[in-house]
């Protein structure tokens, strides 16, 4: 989709931005209890997080609450748990040390 057909269709079609978000959170939950059964230590959860897309307040909103929820899931497993995040992500690291994962390094 791209950053510039993210922002049109987040300004245009919220709902179904949402819809989808909806969707491929649900996706994510069946993934999440199936790797906590598989023989592994760890499990990276998100890829390319970019502050400059993303921003804080959608971070807050969509992201945490869901790291909170897979790590409550990977930890209660035995798991650790862990997202790639790119760029400036420092202004995400307050949101991110609010979030549920094991270690975060500035």
């Amino acid at each position: 989709m791209g950053v510039k057909g993210f922002a049109a269709e987040w300004a245009e079609r919220q709902d179904r931005v949402l819809k989808l978000y909806g969707a491929l959170l649900d996706n994510r939950r069946r993934l999440c209890a199936a790797v906590v059964q598989a023989p592994v230590l760890a499990v990276n959860c998100d890829a390319n997080v970019s502050s400059e897309v993303v921003g804080l307040d959608r971070f807050r909103r969509y992201y945490v609450p869901y790291y909170n929820e897979v790590a409550e899931v990977l930890h209660a497993g035995g798991k650790l748990a862990g997202a790639h995040l790119d760029a400036r992500i420092w202004t995400l690291a307050e949101a991110v040390e609010e979030s549920g994962w094991t270690t975060w390094r500035r």
